[in-house]
């Protein structure tokens, strides 16, 4: 009787042995496709995912339908040159123009040179209030010129699906990591599975690092905003008599107070050149009283 339930046995082991064989050898196949078990024991990959196969890590469905066309997601950029006559005005005027389109400033880089004063602003706008806030600082405050305009779009949206479906796969085959370790032995064999849960589990984090990154730059476009007026030669500030006067007091001063701190700093110096003096001055003297 006993010897019976062993032969009945022994095909469904084998078939248990098989499948963790597949996986283990798919799970090592590399980052392109990782193949996990559906509900009806078959392996499937990451591209199956593609096409509709996983539903919420259920993975049902049909692997031969045609995939459908990924939706557009749109990171959109810009680039605006802005020349003004009044640039303390007119810098105000486009940080009130951000507010009110509900953006804000990424960076900001103020440059003064001897005949211009510049501005540079890294600004993050609301997708919604993009081209608006273009328009108004094209048309909307009758800035003296507008040196350049540039406009870029991007669609991430395929990589954006790809991005999630290789984090739904990425799941699936931690779980099953997660089911093998529970069936682990030995000390050896739990080591194993925890490195691969590792490798898995920092894919994932960092595919979903990059999604939220894109989502980021979906929601909040970026627009590179130089704002600058040019100075004419009669505007720059000459130093006067008194004032040159002024600064090279300032600036003895300043030599002198640095000359004493130098002094200062040299004490340990100073000290060892005064003790070698007053030793050989010793010396000297008695060697003078051993003649006499």
């Amino acid at each position: 009787m006993m010897n019976w339930k062993i032969l009945i046995s022994i095909p469904v082991i084998l078939s248990a042995c098989s499948r963790n064989n597949m996986y283990e050898e798919a799970a090592e196949s590399g980052a392109a496709y990782d193949y996990v078990e559906n509900a009806n024991g078959n392996f499937v990959t990451e591209g199956d995912v593609k096409v509709g196969t996983f539903k919420n890590a259920g993975y049902s469905g049909d692997q031969n339908a045609e995939q459908l066309p990924t939706q557009q997601k749109l990171i959109r950029t810009g680039e605006l040159s802005i020349r003004v006559d009044d640039y303390a005005r007119d810098v105000q005027v486009v940080k009130e123009a951000i507010k009110k389109f509900n953006g804000y400033i990424g960076d900001e880089v103020e440059s003064r040179e001897a005949y211009r004063l510049g501005n540079s602003l890294n600004i993050r706008i609301p997708e919604k209030n993009f081209d608006a806030f273009v328009d108004d600082m094209v048309k909307g405050h009758g800035f003296l010129n507008i040196d350049r305009k540039q406009i870029h779009v991007q669609d991430v949206g395929e990589e954006y699906a790809d991005l999630e479906a290789r984090i739904i796969a990425k799941k699936a085959v931690e779980q099953q990591y997660l089911e093998i370790l529970k069936q682990a032995k030995t000390v050896q064999d739990i080591l194993d599975v925890r490195e691969k849960l590792r490798v898995v589990r920092e894919e994932i984090e960092s595919h979903e690092g990059r999604v939220r990154y894109l989502a980021n730059q979906i929601q909040y476009s970026t627009i590179q905003l130089e704002i600058y007026q040019l100075l004419e030669y009669g505007t720059i500030e000459k130093p006067g008599f008194w004032n040159k006067v002024k600064n090279s007091l300032s600036n003895g001063w300043q030599g002198l107070v640095n000359f004493i701190i130098g002094i200062i700093s040299m004490w340990p110096g100073i000290l060892i050149v005064i003790g070698i003096i007053w030793l050989f001055r010793r010396w000297r003297k008695r060697r003078r009283a051993a003649r006499s």
